[in-house]
């Protein structure tokens, strides 16, 4: 927290005017946590999929359905199913069978997760703002939304931070693993939050204190995709 309260001084120094400690009026991390948050998202994320595989104008691994990906995900050597596995995608099928579309669970979810999505645009009117400035591990409830939000770095954990993993061995906290502040703005409003977070950027360079220690040299086939002109 103590970087985040140096990067509000920053803003300040800037000319923006800071609101501070403003709550949701009904949105915490505890909704999150509620049995019916989730069920909508997990059976939602399979016809999402299903959809965005029928983008591409060549298929060579005949992928069209959830359970193509999972299959090609857990036999495909590159894709280290055997290190990372497929949690969250096994979930998703759970949900699916537990929480169709037609079943109440399902419906409650959806409502929820509506009721949630204006979260981010009932606080900044309130309060008469254009962003919302967060810790980057805040759950502002912005992909519920469909609002805009930008992450910009803030200095690294320095040397000598304890280091923690998650249950695979992914590092969350530890040196040279970066921080940062997310902003958040209202639906369709992306210019002001990517001029925000690009002022701010600008201003502190922060991204330049430190350097990724893995990269990838992989393109991504983009002219795959077909034009939704």
């Amino acid at each position: 927290m103590e970087k985040f309260e140096e990067a509000l001084r920053v803003m300040e120094s800037l000319g923006a005017i800071i609101v501070d400690n403003v709550p949701f009026s009904e949105w915490n991390s505890s909704v999150s946590k509620l049995p019916i948050w989730k069920p909508a998202l997990r059976v939602d994320a399979i016809d999402n999929m299903e959809h965005f595989l029928t983008g591409f104008e060549t298929n060579p691994h005949g992928l069209h359905k959830f359970s193509d990906v999972m299959k090609y995900t857990a036999e495909a050597p590159e894709e280290g199913n055997d290190q990372w596995g497929m949690t969250e995608w096994e979930a998703n099928e759970n949900a699916l069978q537990a929480s169709g579309r037609d079943t109440a669970q399902y419906r409650e979810s959806t409502e929820l997760r509506l009721r949630m999505s204006g979260q981010v645009k009932e606080l900044l009117d309130r309060e008469n703002c254009d962003i919302i400035a967060a810790p980057w591990w805040t759950d502002t409830t912005a992909p519920v939304a469909g609002c805009p939000q930008v992450s910009v770095p803030l200095p690294a954990y320095p040397d000598g931070r304890a280091v923690k993993r998650l249950a695979k061995g992914l590092i969350t906290t530890g040196p040279n693993i970066p921080t940062g502040i997310i902003f958040v703005g209202r639906r369709w409003d992306d210019a002001t939050v990517i001029g925000a977070a690009h002022s701010f950027e600008k201003s502190t360079q922060h991204c330049r204190s430190y350097k990724p220690t893995v990269g990838t040299q992989i393109d991504l086939p983009l002219n795959h995709l077909k034009s939704e002109a």
